[in-house]
């Protein structure tokens, strides 16, 4: 019989400090931790308590092909053993992005019994059938397999979970309707200690992988506009991340006479370190092909970085084009570059970044989270209260 304990699994990333759901587990934790006595996190890099339990789990990771599948079902093989030993103290798992790729685990948590909730956070095929590089295998072969693994997961599961229902419009999705919820599980309390916008310079930030997918080539050429127009005055452009289009990009505006001085390559920073970078400028921008729902976008926000960000994902169902950030009609240099001249020439920007701090703190709160997780758990036919989940679920 299953347990009355809840689990949380996501698939480990290579580095825990650089990963931008680590902040995701543990708003989860604490949000489960309001409704449940138990939680296990099948995972290496969290801490333990009194009522937090870590399973240890960590996951290869290989750019050659074959040796990447293999890795992977070793890993599902390990998270079933995992699965198995703990599921007496089980009642119900959420599945954080990715997890529906896990499918050998998934089916043993159904066939115990244990009720599966599915975080469909973006659409993976949609970004692999983007990809310039990777041949055959990466663009026409892995959407194939995608699109197999995302249709019986979200068969089998018992709830799908998503940010809001502008991700609805993903073909796969449309099947499920019957089981899907919303959850905003990402929450962050104000930052009151965040430069007022006047006190801050001309400054542009992105944070990300360096990559095609995140459009970075595009606004960097955007960069190279701006600062070749004389009625433009940007004081820095950081580059917050590592990807690999990073060397390229960083020799290129080494190249550029007095280009070293303004644009800054500087890696991937202790999440601190890039918040306080990112608190000092003026506009976040991120231009990308395929997004779930980015943290750093709603990190921008709620310290009034105004967001110039492609409307993909569910990016759509957060900002509001003019009124909490710009939502861009294409993702060309020229359109990037008038984008952000027209805030930081123009009087919108303080009204904007007014605006997107105030839609953050109403759409990203602890208690909105709680709220919506307390739905999720009476969609599964659970009774929350606070400090326990009574009353049987689905499975």
């Amino acid at each position: 019989m299953p347990g009355s304990g809840i689990g949380i699994i996501r698939i480990p990333p290579p580095d825990a400090n650089v990963n931008a759901s680590n902040g995701a587990i543990k708003n989860l934790i604490t949000v489960s931790m309001n409704f449940f006595e138990e939680i296990i996190v099948f995972d290496y890099a969290f801490d333990t308590s009194d009522r937090v339990t870590c399973v240890p789990l960590k996951k290869g990771h290989s750019h050659n092909t074959l040796i990447g599948v293999l890795t992977n079902l070793w890993f599902q093989i390990r998270l079933c053993n995992s699965i198995w030993t703990h599921r007496r103290n089980l009642k119900v798992t959420l599945w954080h992005s990715g997890g529906f790729s896990l499918m050998i685990p998934l089916v043993l948590t159904k066939i115990l019994g244990i009720d599966v909730i599915l975080f469909i956070l973006g659409e993976p095929r949609t970004g692999y059938g983007m990809m310039e590089q990777g041949g055959f295998v990466k663009r026409r072969l892995i959407p194939k397999l995608l699109f197999i693994l995302e249709f019986v997961s979200f068969a089998i599961s018992d709830r799908i979970v998503v940010f809001n229902e502008n991700i609805l419009d993903y073909s796969v999705l449309k099947r499920f309707c019957g089981k899907i919820s919303q959850f905003h599980f990402n929450f962050y309390e104000p930052d009151n200690s965040v430069p007022e916008l006047c006190e801050r310079d001309n400054s542009i930030v992105f944070i990300g992988r360096i990559c095609d997918l995140k459009g970075v080539d595009n606004f960097a050429r955007a960069v190279d506009l701006l600062l070749n127009r004389e009625d433009v005055i940007l004081d820095r452009v950081l580059f917050i991340g590592d990807g690999p289009a990073k060397t390229r990009l960083q020799s290129y505006f080494c190249s550029r006479h007095g280009y070293s001085e303004i644009v800054r390559f500087t890696g991937w920073l202790e999440h601190e370190e890039a918040m306080n970078l990112l608190s000092s400028a003026k506009v976040f921008v991120l231009p990308s092909k395929s997004e779930g729902l980015p943290k750093t976008l709603i990190e921008a926000m709620v310290r009034g970085v105004v967001p110039v960000v492609t409307p993909v994902g569910n990016i759509p169902g957060v900002i509001t084009n003019g009124h909490d950030g710009i939502l861009l009609k294409r993702d060309d240099p020229e359109t990037i570059a008038n984008e952000i001249m027209s805030l930081i020439q123009g009087d919108m920007v303080e009204r904007l970044a007014k605006n997107s701090m105030e839609t953050a703190s109403r759409n990203f709160s602890f208690n909105r989270a709680m709220a919506d997780f307390s739905q999720v758990l009476v969609d599964l036919n659970y009774n929350p209260e606070h400090g326990q989940v009574t009353a049987g679920g689905s499975g």
